[in-house]
This record gives structure tokens, sequence and C-alpha cells, in this order.
């Protein structure tokens, strides 16, 4: 039977460097074993061209405003 290699999981907030200095936000930047820029590169390239994709990128930023709107007031209780 074949061994199995556990793989390493994106732990990025446990990386001890701070977020502009990480590879997946700077190009010389730096990552851990798990770090998806670095193991899951092929995907990462499919993932940037789909959201090239103008109904992508339509439903990318809706959703982001969509977000964003639940977090404005937030502070505030219902009546």
């Amino acid at each position: 039977m074949p061994e199995k290699r556990k793989k390493a999981s994106p732990a990025c907030a446990a990386y001890p460097q701070e977020m502009p200095n990480m590879l997946c936000m700077h190009s010389d930047g730096s990552g851990h074993k798990g770090c998806p820029t670095l193991t899951r590169k092929e995907l990462l390239i499919e993932a940037n061209q789909e959201c090239e994709n103008s109904e992508t990128s339509m439903f990318a930023r809706q959703a982001s405003i969509q977000e964003a709107a639940c977090y404005a007031n937030r502070h505030e209780r219902p009546t």
C-alpha cells in the first residue's frame, strides 16, 4: 500500500512574515511550505484567468459590494 504524504495546509496567519512581504502580496515575497501560492500555481493561474472574464468580474464586484454593506454600521444593534 503506497504511503500517503500529509499535505501542509495553508496557515498564512501563523506565518511570521508581515503581510506586504508574503509571496501572495509581492512577487519577491516569501511563503511557508503550505503556501497555496507555491503549492497550487496551476490553480492560481486558472483562477486569475477566470477573473478576467467579464461575467465573473462583475459577479465578484457585486459580491464585494454586498459583503461591504453587511459590515457597515455593524456596531449598531437592531431595534
